[in-house]
């Protein structure tokens, strides 16, 4: 993958838009700024102003990733690859470690996880339903752990996207307004509301 099949703006292909709107019904991720991805492409003219936040005529990034657009994208590029094939192998543990911004690394976790995860990708989301559950966790406990006690409760057996589904409108405060942790975030009833 390259800096410019990883972002650009208005290209539909890129990893960036399939992560965030491309799979929208599996979790959306949107609200969170493009900080998430470690490094974006910039609309024309947008100067950020935040001292962690460098940047070229084209491209935004994280100060700690690197000094100019290609070192930050080897290095985003290199932890991508990591959560991908530790989400394959599921060994989901490992992954809070990575240091990618959590909604897109869960995020990341999830669509190559084989559904053996949530599709919640805020932790404060799953801390929620842990406590609405009567689930122990606190913040030494890692977010695969906290996953994992959540399917646990799985009862029913049901398709763990319909599962996350109930629980984010069952225990995760003011749902509808921030709705960009977990899939269902758009659904129509049938009145259509």
């Amino acid at each position: 993958m390259t800096l410019s099949e990883y972002t650009d703006v208005g290209n539909e292909s890129t990893f960036c838009y399939q992560v965030e709107w491309g799979t929208e019904k599996l979790g959306s991720i949107s609200g969170v700024s493009l900080v998430k991805f470690g490094i974006w492409k910039r609309k024309a003219n947008k100067i950020y102003k935040r001292a962690s936040i460098l940047q070229d005529a084209t491209y935004s990034w994280l100060e700690k990733y690197g000094p100019d657009a290609d070192t930050p994208f080897e290095k985003i590029r290199s932890l991508i690859v990591e959560i991908v094939q530790l989400a394959q192998r599921g060994d989901f543990a490992r992954i809070d470690a990575i240091d990618l911004h959590s909604m897109a690394k869960w995020k990341i976790a999830f669509l190559y996880s084989e559904y053996r995860i949530l599709p919640l990708y805020s932790r404060g989301a799953l801390v929620a339903i842990s406590q609405g559950l009567g689930i122990n966790v606190n913040s030494d406990t890692n977010t695969f752990a906290i996953h994992t006690r959540i399917l646990e409760r799985n009862d029913l057996n049901e398709g763990v996207v319909q599962f996350a589904f109930g629980l984010w409108h069952k225990f995760v405060e003011d749902a509808q307004s921030n709705s960009y942790y977990v899939v269902g975030s758009k659904y129509w009833s049938e009145e259509e509301n």
